[in-house]
């Protein structure tokens, strides 16, 4: 999705950059079997991905979509040790730690 031309207009991110966070996830990538929902979200579209971040205990859901950044889902993934981050915010916190000779977390 990040590399729709609609949504690197709209954020003004490069192609770039798109592709390397994606390559980042997918190095990094769990498969998590989702039995039930939770339905936390007011969209049903989004329960899947909410599901999915809970029950796979991930640090991050990273998105654009309105729905995860406002509350009051917002509070209730941090509630869940989730922190909501847009995608070029997660890739400048990847740097980062990697400047700093960290390896990401994750």
């Amino acid at each position: 999705m990040l590399l729709r031309p609609y949504l690197v207009g709209k954020y003004r991110y490069s192609p770039e950059a798109a592709e390397r966070l994606i390559n980042l996830l997918i190095q990094r990538a769990l498969l998590v079997e989702i039995p039930f929902s939770l339905g936390l979200c007011r969209d049903v579209n989004d329960d899947p991905f909410v599901d999915c971040a809970v029950l796979g205990r991930v640090q991050f859901l990273v998105s654009y979509d309105k729905d995860f950044l406002d509350d009051p889902l917002r509070q209730a993934l941090f509630e869940h040790g989730i922190e909501v981050v847009e995608p070029l915010a997660l890739l400048d916190r990847i740097d980062e730690e990697t400047d700093n000779g960290r390896e990401p977390r994750g």
